[in-house]
């Protein structure tokens, strides 16, 4: 029993210091200008007609939240950032595609740990099946081509599935969805963590 808390207790003292370290990052990061190639008036996200208002810092404690989408890993909310600037930079990597599909299904399953989310939402959706549909190369694209436009079409019957699968080629061993968040959960989870 004391080896199993110790190996508990020194994964979760990695975990605390990689998060402190990601942390750490996007205070350095996001006080940098946004680059000449970018205008002023393009540094932040529009808000499409389907997108809630820009969100407030939490002040009770939990992760700040930036134009639908809570802090989290470097490549992610780049990705993102530049997805919802309309940047449609097509990323070179699956695994960018992988992490942002992965924090997508964070607002629809149930699991102990979600340290990244990006609310999803239609326009979200259809710009990753476009993005998908453009990799055939892709060692996973027609898996996720088929989660990709499964979702388009409303079904979320296996996102709880979906969010394993990403999380699995992610090397996750935290935070395994365990089930789909009824529309109340749901719904909770979008106001505490996007407004």
């Amino acid at each position: 029993m004391n080896s199993t808390k110790k190996v508990v207790l020194t994964s979760l003292a990695v975990i605390v210091v990689l998060f402190g370290g990601a942390l750490a990052y996007f205070s350095i990061t996001d006080q940098a200008a946004p680059s000449p190639a970018t205008p002023p008036s393009e540094a932040s996200p529009a808000p499409s007609p389907s997108s809630s208002p820009s969100p407030t810092p939490a002040a009770s404690g939990a992760p700040e939240a930036t134009a639908d989408f809570t802090m989290g890993e470097p490549f992610a909310k780049q990705a993102f950032l530049q997805l919802a600037n309309g940047e449609r930079k097509e990323p070179e990597e699956e695994s960018t595609i992988v992490a942002l599909m992965h924090h997508m299904t964070h607002q629809k399953v149930k699991a102990d740990a979600k340290w990244t989310s990006v609310q999803m939402l239609p326009d979200r959706v259809e710009t990753v099946v476009q993005i998908v549909e453009h990799h055939p190369e892709w060692e996973h694209q027609k898996k996720l081509l088929e989660i990709a436009r499964k979702w388009k079409a409303g079904d979320f019957s296996t996102v709880d599935q979906d969010h394993n699968f990403f999380w699995g080629l992610e090397g996750g061993n935290l935070g395994k969805a365990e089930g789909i968040l009824s529309a109340v959960e749901e719904k909770e989870f979008i106001e505490k963590t996007f407004k």
